[in-house]
């Protein structure tokens, strides 16, 4: 009975597969599913993946310093996953992808709820974020249009979907080896960050050591966060472009496919209105209503937390607590950003992260309203740092994210890679476009030295720290000041509340080297992953109207040799590059280092 319903099961998915209508029109729809047993061979191959998933960061930790959780889960999935052996069958594959998206997803809000907008929304800092965001995207089609057609002879349109494919940037993984290395080794709890921010008040080395590596809070981190994120938008636009290219051979004849403004445009308009809407959202609607009705809400939290309490305790008609509730309302909120995003055609990691951000927001303005209790405030139920740390970072870190990333394993062709001179051509093509991308963050070296060329002028003592009245350059843990506008510089007192001494920061200012940070958003900007890979693999489905494949097998192989080595050296780079304590001191502490967080935005 069982052998009898698997090849039903089996010839329904072929059946499903080889005609032209859709799966709803095959298939009638399910009113109920057939319980099988899995056999004893699936459940110790699923089992053993899941014990090596989670035992693999540690393993690798020594290895791969500081990217262990990133390309771990991504080499088993190279090993379990259809690239080597297909010891996971596919069914489970697809699965294991469709759950790790939920951690991709996850990984975006805890990174929007982390991400320093306040920084971003300096003037000089967006325009450096835009041209860094740019700058990636730009060379890598350039070098792409250029090299491949004189090194290699493809074609100028085959070169051109190429090089869209190597001008994305995996948002994802940015966000991992940001939060992974911005922890020390990945394995940071909440604890020790309240322990570093005791040390931190006492002496100045816990300050050096934790603080220094919150590397989300960092100037250059958000640098990074808002260039990754442009690169998504701009990926998304080029999925679309990409799929209405005619191929090569065909482009001179007379059916030249014609390509509509609003489908390119729609993804770039959609992605800007989430976010300017989101920003306006907070800032017009929330950020009143929270200044003038804080009292009012967090009763409302308390009474409704002491209702919960008291009927959990003494019925059993509602067995939720205030934490559940806050569980399904964080979730509410993402998961309708999300629909919101898709169905405006936008990304809905764009929209998972807006989420995030706008929560984060909330929280902090109810923080900053009602000061003396905020250490109360942020170990409330409903906060949704709390939310994350206590009910879903445990499983994502565990289960989702190392699922996703295991899932870009499964996504490398690695049968197609190894073809005469695809080895060679691919590794010069990785190293050529790895260059691309780090060179956008060269954009880093030249706003530092114009902001060292602008104080200077400025005159003063050497480190712009002769005024402390608040309407110059304050100092303190800043680590960069002039672009902070004056509405939202630190006071006198809260500078000499840290036990900050100004003119030894200023000094450290004006020691930092400016190539750590710069090589740290290039670094961190050469991980392709997913996206590198839809574009790639949409661009290969294409073809002409004589059977002309838009990008052929060889460039497609190419292609993937330098998706892959990007995505397994970025990291890599950036762990090694990290583990340096000079360079982690110039990336955390510098100009481009740690920001403390503003009164008003």
């Amino acid at each position: 009975m069982e052998e009898a319903l698997r090849s039903t099961v089996m010839l329904a998915a072929r059946s499903s597969s080889t005609s032209s209508s859709s799966a709803e029109d095959v298939l009638p729809p399910l009113t109920s599913l057939s319980y099988i047993a899995p056999s004893i061979p699936t459940i110790l191959t699923l089992s053993s993946f899941i014990l090596l998933l989670s035992l693999s960061t540690r393993l690798f930790s020594r290895l791969l310093p500081g990217s262990a959780p990133v390309l771990a889960p991504l080499f088993l999935g190279l090993i379990y996953g259809a690239p080597l052996s297909s010891i996971l069958e596919a069914h489970l594959q697809r699965s294991i992808s469709t759950i790790g998206y939920l951690g991709l997803i996850l990984l975006l809000v805890q990174g929007g709820s982390e991400t320093r907008l306040d920084v971003l929304s300096s003037l000089a800092n967006a325009v450096l974020a835009l041209v860094v965001g740019l700058t990636g995207i730009g060379l890598p089609i350039l070098f792409s249009v250029v090299v491949l057609p004189a090194a290699f002879g493809y074609g100028r349109v085959e070169s051109f979907a190429v090089g869209a494919a190597l001008s994305s940037t995996s948002l994802g993984t940015v966000f991992a080896v940001i939060q992974t290395l911005g922890s020390g080794n990945g394995d940071a709890s909440e604890e020790k960050r309240k322990e570093g921010e005791t040390v931190k008040k006492g002496e100045g080395e816990g300050e050096e050591d934790d603080a220094g590596m919150d590397l989300i809070n960092t100037r250059a981190g958000t640098v990074l966060i808002g260039a990754a994120l442009l690169d998504d938008i701009i990926g998304l636009v080029l999925s679309s472009v990409v799929v209405t290219l005619p191929p090569d051979s065909s482009s001179s004849s007379t059916t030249k496919a014609t390509v509509a403004p609003w489908p390119l445009a729609r993804p770039i308009v959609a992605s800007v209105l989430i976010l300017a809407l989101t920003a306006l959202l907070c800032r017009w609607v929330l950020r009143p209503l929270i200044a003038t009705r804080h009292i009012s809400i967090t009763r409302s939290f308390s009474r409704c937390q002491s209702f919960l309490t008291r009927r959990t305790s003494t019925s059993t008609w509602l067995p939720l607590t205030s934490s559940d509730l806050a569980l399904v309302a964080f979730v509410a909120t993402v998961a309708a950003f999300a629909t919101i995003a898709e169905e405006t055609k936008s990304s809905i990691l764009i929209g998972v992260f807006c989420a995030g951000a706008m929560l984060a927001y909330c929280s902090e303005r109810v923080e900053l309203a009602l000061r003396p209790l905020s250490e109360k405030i942020k170990s409330h139920p409903w906060h949704p740092h709390k939310v994350l740390s206590d009910r879903l970072l445990p499983i994502q870190n565990g289960l989702l994210l190392p699922f996703f990333f295991a899932s870009i394993g499964f996504a490398i062709p690695l049968a197609s890679l190894f073809h005469g001179k695809t080895v060679w051509r691919g590794i010069i093509f990785a190293g050529l476009m790895g260059f691309a991308k780090c060179a956008a963050g060269g954009w880093v070296l030249l706003a530092d030295w114009i902001e060292r060329r602008k104080e200077g002028r400025q005159g003063g003592r050497e480190g712009g720290c002769e005024r402390l009245d608040g309407s110059t350059r304050s100092g303190g843990e800043l680590g960069y000041e002039p672009e902070v506008t004056p509405s939202d510089r630190i006071e006198l007192g809260q500078i000499q509340g840290s036990q900050i001494q100004a003119p030894v920061q200023a000094s450290s200012l004006q020691a930092t080297p400016a190539w750590p940070p710069a090589l740290f958003v290039g670094a961190s900007l050469i991980s392709r992953g997913e996206i590198g890979y839809l574009i790639l693999n949409l661009a290969r489905n294409v073809t002409g109207a004589g059977g002309a494949k838009l990008v052929n097998d060889e460039a497609f192989a190419v292609g993937i040799w330098a998706i892959t080595l990007n995505t397994l050296v970025g990291p890599l780079v950036v762990g090694v590059m990290l583990q340096n304590p000079s360079v982690r001191k110039a990336v955390c502490k510098g100009r481009w280092g740690g920001v403390s967080r503003k009164d008003a935005q």
